[in-house]
């Protein structure tokens, strides 16, 4: 194994996830942009028991990275963390989605003590992907990234986030729909529905297989603000909505026709999404009309986002940058949704974001970003 004898300053970037784990890397401050020295996961069934231990876990892998790199701990001089959820002005852990073990968590002084009382910084995901992005283009932009839902986040020209996302008092109407959009972008249901109606797709069986997934009444479906007459925009424009747009449109006849393995992966919202993207490559005819529904469901949020966004002080022609799993098919619904922007006043353009096509991940990249801060 190849070791590194560094005697510099050497940060580190902890990515918390509700989904598969937490993703955890090492970097000399001077090359984090290009080279990582050690990268290690804690599967989300590993994290233990509190905040406590699963805090232990990230001080002892970290530990055991920087022995395996040949570095002395004591050169771990900085950490960032991005979170799937919201700190205070003290950048205490009020609210994790997901991981409620980590509410109410002072990660920085627990994690810092036990790292030789390195500074720790902690942002919200969206935010510290965004931050990821602007120290590559230093310009104002939009980070959208999907996966089990949709977050995101608005950076000013001058690297600041806007509308930032402290102090949460965990209402909706306090959370800008382009800091998070999977708290507060909203489709009104008699929208959906019509979209639905004109791609011929059945909108009572998209609610209803919502309403089982979810295990709430049908008629108890709310909105942001517990709006009765909307959904949250993530309930379909995210992977795990474009998975259920798939499912409302598979028959199960057409569901039984396909090999076994695909069949369990399909029931399985983490693991749908390429599916679905192949059989659409390969002209499957029902993943083709739910990326088609999901484009214009997708354009339809986006416009209402942007002219929020718009409305508060951000130029029509912002661009827009998409991370995230399903942003990996890009190809497939980015450029429809892009023309569905262009016939408004809005002028952004929609684009990948830089680390799918270097195999980075956004929010480390913002972790790392956001512990060289701490460094003078």
């Amino acid at each position: 194994m190849t070791t590194f004898k560094y005697n510099k300053q050497i940060i580190a970037a902890i990515d918390i996830g509700a989904g598969l784990g937490t993703k955890i890397s090492i970097a000399d401050i001077k090359e984090f942009q290009t080279r990582c020295l050690r990268e290690s996961l804690i599967k989300r069934e590993d994290y233990g028991i509190g905040h406590e231990q699963f805090i232990d876990n990230l001080i002892n892998i970290l530990k055991t990275m920087m022995a395996d790199a040949s570095l002395n701990f004591n050169q771990l001089c900085s950490i960032g963390v991005s979170i799937p959820g919201f700190a205070d002005d003290n950048q205490n852990i009020i609210s994790c989605n997901n991981l409620l073990f980590l509410d109410d968590t002072d990660i920085v002084n627990q994690l810092s003590s036990g790292c030789n009382n390195a500074p720790v910084s902690v942002i919200n995901d969206g935010d510290c992907g965004a931050l990821a992005l602007f120290n590559i283009h230093h310009i104002q932009l939009l980070y959208w990234a999907f996966g089990g839902g949709w977050g995101g986040s608005w950076i000013s020209a001058k690297g600041n986030i806007c509308f930032p996302t402290q102090n949460w008092d965990k209402k909706d109407k306090s959370i800008h729909p382009t800091n998070e959009p999977g708290y507060v972008g909203k489709l009104l249901k008699k929208d959906l529905e019509k979209i639905f109606k004109n791609h011929n797709a059945p909108w009572d069986k998209f609610l209803q297989n919502f309403a089982i997934e979810t295990k709430v009444d049908i008629n108890k479906i709310l909105g942001p603000e517990n709006d009765p007459e909307s959904l949250r925009a993530e309930t379909c424009v995210s992977g795990k909505g474009l998975w259920r747009i798939f499912l409302s449109l598979m028959l199960d006849n057409e569901f039984n026709s396909l090999p076994e393995d695909l069949q369990i992966k399909l029931l399985n919202p983490g693991a749908a999404g390429p599916v679905i993207c192949n059989l659409y490559k390969q002209n499957h005819h029902t993943a083709k009309k739910a990326i088609s529904l999901f484009r214009n469901i997708f354009g339809k949020a986006a416009i209402d986002i942007l002219l929020i966004a718009i409305k508060d002080g951000a130029p029509a022609d912002i661009p827009i940058f998409l991370g995230g799993g399903l942003a990996r098919a890009f190809d497939l619904f980015a450029p429809q949704v892009n023309k569905i922007l262009n016939k408004t006043e809005i002028k952004s353009t929609i684009m990948p974001c830089d680390f799918l096509e270097t195999g980075q991940n956004a929010s480390i990249m913002g972790a790392f970003y956001l512990a060289s801060q701490n460094i003078s």
